[in-house]
């Protein structure tokens, strides 16, 4: 008796996806970003898990049990890159006598305008310090009239080019510097006296992700430049980091997923609070105003900070959810 065909198709169809995904993961692994395409898909790397209840529901519905042998891969590598983020307790209290420090970070959008809404957004969230990306002259007057009495303190850096960053706190700043993050030198170095004692804080905007553009026959030239830039950027943060002694804060929208070869980068001499932390995916790129589609805005620490609670939260007028955290000094 011949073999039922769909079974054939479905079984070799899981196959192929399989071995994809598990070439593309030793590729990743074996390389990191000195091939811009695997670079390129180790940041849509969640895309890449997308079509896996498709094929499994099916599997499961034909009883195709080779097919489901074949699909313990990707589930075993979906777990590997994202199961820690939905395991229960991740989040902690205090302990007696701690007093959290809250710390929130949100691109606002140029060309957003709804500073009323906007501040009532900060005031709920009630952070103790907050880094605002991609800031105007204009949002920064509004932001900084109407937040005067909760967030006195405030510091900005602005390119001569472009949008800025801004640094709005409950507590004095006493010291305030941009810093070099080239291409885009939106990236500003403050030290605030919270509860006593320094707290160096930074406020960054990277490039934005890749996009394919222009040609086709360009994109090798196009995607290895980005994967450049990109290295500058993590290499200019890292000196700066490297100068600091003592905890810090970096709020950045770093444009960069948590599954590519930056963010792994980055986690060698930062810690990634919502990775500890949070709970989900925790994306905050919204595509089309509204889908959630990526993490790329981030609280990153170091020093004696503990992180306790880090979660995201809409923010009115623009393309990003905001990521709230606490910690503790410990």
């Amino acid at each position: 008796m011949n073999k039922c065909p769909h079974k054939s198709i479905l079984t070799s169809l899981c196959a192929l996806y399989a071995i994809a995904l598990a070439s593309w993961f030793g590729l990743e692994a074996a390389t990191g970003d000195r091939l811009w395409w695997v670079a390129f898909l180790s940041d849509l790397a969640l895309a890449l898990m997308l079509p896996l209840p498709v094929p499994l529901l099916l599997a499961l519905w034909r009883r195709r049990w080779a097919a489901l042998a074949v699909l313990v891969i990707p589930i075993l590598l979906g777990l590997w890159l994202f199961g820690a983020q939905f395991l229960p307790g991740r989040a902690c209290a205090p302990q007696p006598g701690e007093h959290p420090i809250g710390a929130m970070t949100l691109n606002v959008l140029y060309t957003n305008r709804d500073f009323a809404a906007l501040a009532s957004a900060i005031r709920t969230a009630n952070p103790d310090v907050v880094g605002l990306q991609e800031v105007t002259p204009k949002i920064i007057a509004g932001l900084v009239a109407e937040l005067a009495t909760e967030y006195p303190y405030y510091a900005v850096a602005l390119p001569p080019s472009g949008s800025g960053v801004l640094l709005l706190s409950r507590h004095p700043i006493t010291s305030s510097a941009p810093f070099a993050l080239p291409p885009r030198q939106a990236a500003l170095h403050a030290e605030v006296q919270v509860q006593g004692a320094p707290l160096h804080v930074l406020v960054a905007h990277l490039v934005p992700s890749r996009k394919f553009s222009g040609p086709l026959i360009d994109q090798p030239a196009t995607q290895r430049a980005f994967v450049a830039t990109r290295a500058g950027e993590v290499t200019a943060i890292e000196h700066e980091v490297r100068t600091i002694d003592g905890p810090l804060l970096l709020l950045c929208d770093c444009n960069m997923s948590d599954t590519g070869p930056a963010h792994a980068r980055m986690r060698t001499f930062l810690r990634d609070s919502f990775a500890e932390v949070g709970w989900g995916l925790g994306l905050t790129q919204l595509q089309s105003g509204w889908l959630p589609v990526q993490r790329i805005d981030y609280v990153w620490f170091a020093g004696n900070l503990v992180p306790l609670t880090a979660a995201t939260r809409p923010a009115p007028g623009t393309d990003h959810r905001l990521v709230l955290t606490q910690f503790v000094r410990r």
